[in-house]
């Protein structure tokens, strides 16, 4: 890959995409899908607005941006901009969902029976994660990033609650090959079934109290 110039135009586009598990009407997740841009100047991209992806810096890694609880994905787009003038593919996502005790807002969709005991390791954290990649899968065929994605390649990231999600997540995430988070940590409620102070590792890693295996992420307790 060709990292773009520092001045490649930038464009998005917007799509959605069901995420399994939740409940109609609070399944649909808006996307939007930012990439480095070659304009042409067609009468095309007069009227729709659409401009091709570059090929010169193809096939593109991704990276996903996982949001806040109530932080809305415009306050990502600088961020995604900046990502897609270095060479990437930025996804942001808004999803409205159940949050705690019946309230609903912006949501990155946590998996509570994923983060307990029971359910550590066995999937991600979040089904959203899962839900973008298959959305990213069906725009790598169609223009105008047919062909050009590289979901081998993708970086996971978040924000808060979305980078709890993510740190968590990564390891358990094909395709994945790096993890990133702003105002995050991973230690987990009590409330879960959790011992009062446990941080879990980044990636599945052992379930603290089994021991931490040779080469598996270590994990450390909280006084």
């Amino acid at each position: 890959m060709t990292a773009p110039a520092p001045d490649t135009a930038v464009r998005s586009l917007w799509w959605a995409c069901r995420v399994p598990g939740l409940k109609d009407p609070f399944d649909t997740a808006h996307l939007r899908v930012f990439y480095p841009a070659r304009p042409t100047g067609s009468d095309a991209e007069r009227l729709t607005g659409e401009l091709p992806a570059d090929p010169a810096g193809a096939p593109y890694p991704v990276a996903l941006l996982l949001p806040g609880i109530n932080v809305g994905q415009d306050a990502y787009r600088w961020l995604a901009v900046e990502l897609a003038r270095a060479g990437l593919v930025a996804v942001t996502a808004d999803l409205v969902g159940e949050l705690f005790a019946g309230s609903h807002g912006l949501t990155p969709a946590v998996d509570l029976e994923a983060a307990s005991p029971a359910g550590w390791g066995s999937r991600p954290t979040s089904p959203l994660i899962g839900a973008l990649v298959g959305a990213l899968a069906e725009l790598a065929r169609r223009a105008p990033l047919e062909g050009l994605l590289d979901l081998d390649r993708v970086a996971l990231g978040g924000h808060s609650a979305g980078g709890t999600v993510a740190l968590q997540s990564a390891a358990l995430t094909p395709g994945v090959r790096a993890v990133f988070a702003n105002g995050a940590h991973t230690l987990v409620a009590s409330m879960l079934g959790w011992p009062e102070g446990t941080v879990l590792p980044v990636g599945p890693g052992p379930a603290p109290g089994t021991g931490v295996s040779s080469g598996a992420p270590s994990r450390i307790r909280c006084p």
